[in-house]
C-alpha cells in the first residue's frame, strides 16, 4: 500500500494561513458576480474563526486587469477590524497606492501588525545604479520607509507569471536590502502542458518551487522566504509515485516539497471560490453555496480530502485532482473499503 489512508480524519486538519481574494466592484463589471458584502465577509470569518486562528491574508487579485485591491473596498477596514477582534491575525496586502498616513493611522490603531507590499514590475535591475530608479521604485521605496517608521513589520509579495531567475533575484536581494520580514511568491501560471501555441509565460513549477528552496539557504534565517502553499523537507524515493529507478541519480531520498492545500492552506477566490491555491482552479467548493460557510468546504471537500491522503508536489496535485472522482477513488469509499 503506497499511502496510509487509516489515520486520515477531516477534523485532524486545521487552516493555519487563508489567502482570500476580497472581490471588489471593478471584479463585478466583468463577471456580474456582485461582492460579497460586510456581513457576509464577516460570515466567513465565523466560520474560519470555527476551525482554527489562522492568518487571513486579504489578497489582491493580481490576475485581474486592472488588479483589484483590498484597499479599493470602502468597508476593508471594518473587514480587518472584525478579523482582528475573533481572533484571527488579518494581513493585508495591497499595491500600496492607497496606503496613505491616514490609512496606516487607522490600521495601528486597529491593531494591524504587518502590511505586505506587492513589489512586482518595480523592481528593475540597472548597471550602472543597481536598481533602475524609476518612479514606481522611488515611490516604493519611500512607502517602505514610511510603513517601516510607523511601526509596521514589512512583507514583501512577488507574484510570478514568467521564471527570470535574474529579475527574482533582484527582488530577494531589494527585500533582504529593506530587512523584509519575509518575501512571498504567487506562483501565477501553472499551465506547463498546454496544447496551444506555446506561451513565453508558462514555466516549470517544480522546478520553480526547488529554485526558491537553493535560494533560502543564502538568506537570514529569521526571513519568511518560500511559496506560501508548500513545505520543503526529506522525500524518500521509496515512497513516492514512481519507480526508484526513474528518480534522479538514483538517490533514494532527496530535498522536496509537499503542497499544503486543504491541510493547512486554502486559497479563497474574488467570486466566493474555495481552491487549493491560485494556480490550481478545480473548485473544492463555493461560499455561495455554503451560506458563507468556509469550515463545511474545509471539512467536506472530495478535493482537499484527497490531498490530505497523500504528500503529493504542486504538479502531482494538478495531475490527480484533474482525473475524474471515480478514478480518483471518493475520499468516503477509501473510509468505508478500511472499516471492513
Amino acid at each position: 500500500m503506497r499511502y496510509s489512508f487509516e489515520k486520515i480524519n477531516p477534523l485532524d486538519y486545521k487552516p493555519r494561513l487563508i489567502i482570500w481574494e476580497v472581490s471588489c466592484n471593478c471584479f463585478k463589471n466583468k463577471t456580474g458576480i456582485k461582492p460579497f458584502t460586510t456581513k457576509e465577509s464577516f460570515a466567513v470569518l465565523d466560520s474560519i474563526a470555527e476551525l482554527s486562528r489562522p492568518i487571513v491574508v486579504l489578497a489582491s487579485n493580481y490576475e485581474g486587469n486592472p488588479p483589484c485591491d483590498p484597499l479599493d473596498r470602502p468597508d476593508i477596514i471594518d473587514i480587518i477590524l472584525y478579523g482582528n477582534s475573533i481572533g484571527l491575525k488579518m494581513i493585508v496586502e495591497t499595491t500600496g497606492n492607497k496606503l496613505n498616513k491616514d490609512f496606516r493611522n487607522v490600521l495601528r490603531t486597529i491593531g494591524t501588525k504587518s502590511i505586505r507590499i506587492l513589489v512586482n514590475n518595480k523592481i528593475k535591475e540597472s548597471i550602472e545604479q543597481g536598481f533602475e530608479q524609476s518612479e514606481e521604485f522611488l515611490a516604493l521605496q519611500k512607502l517602505l520607509a514610511e510603513v517601516k517608521h510607523d511601526g509596521f513589520e514589512i512583507q514583501l509579495g512577488l507574484p510570478i507569471n514568467k521564471f527570470d531567475e535574474r529579475e527574482i533575484a533582484y527582488g530577494i536581494d531589494f527585500a533582504v536590502r529593506k530587512n523584509a520580514r519575509g518575501i512571498y511568491f504567487h506562483l501565477v501560471n501553472s499551465d506547463i502542458k498546454s496544447k496551444k501555441k506555446k506561451d513565453i509565460n508558462q514555466f516549470d513549477k517544480e522546478a520553480v518551487i526547488m529554485w526558491i528552496a537553493r535560494q533560502k539557504r543564502l538568506l537570514p534565517d529569521e526571513m519568511y522566504f518560500s511559496p506560501q502553499c508548500v513545505r520543503y523537507g526529506i522525500k524518500h524515493i521509496e515512497d513516492e509515485d514512481h519507480d526508484v529507478k526513474e528518480s534522479c541519480n538514483n538517490e533514494r531520498s532527496r530535498i522536496g516539497h509537499w503542497c499544503l492545500g486543504g491541510k493547512t492552506f486554502a486559497f479563497i477566490s474574488a467570486t466566493g471560490k474555495v481552491q487549493i491555491c491560485s494556480a490550481l482552479k478545480n473548485e473544492c467548493g463555493n461560499l455561495r453555496n455554503t451560506n458563507f460557510s468556509f469550515s463545511k468546504i474545509w471539512h467536506n471537500s472530495d478535493i482537499f480530502n484527497w490531498v490530505r491522503c497523500n504528500n503529493f508536489t504542486c504538479s502531482q496535485v494538478q495531475k490527480t485532482v484533474d482525473e475524474p472522482i471515480p478514478k480518483r477513488r471518493n475520499y468516503t469509499q477509501i473510509l468505508e473499503h478500511l472499516e471492513h
